[in-house]
């Protein structure tokens, strides 16, 4: 006995975002993108478009903070 497949239609194609790199930690991004020049603590209270995966494990993609920081010096 065979079954039909399950066949799903969608009007609309599924829209795939775009990519944002790896995840990072905030020692990552004060010694790699800003040089060591901020503390882990400034990273973690100031950039934004943080991902909490648990209480204690905070990261943020590096294409988000890299645009971030270009943001910052435009506009400053």
């Amino acid at each position: 006995m065979t079954r039909p497949a399950l066949k799903v239609e969608s009007p609309n194609a599924p829209v795939v975002p775009a990519p944002r790199g790896p995840m990072v930690d905030a020692r990552t991004i004060a010694a790699d993108l800003f040089a060591g020049t901020v503390s882990e603590a400034w990273v973690r209270a100031n950039v934004p478009g943080r991902v909490k995966l648990s209480h204690r494990t905070i990261r943020w993609y590096r294409g988000d903070v890299e645009r971030w920081i270009l943001e910052q010096r435009k506009a400053g």
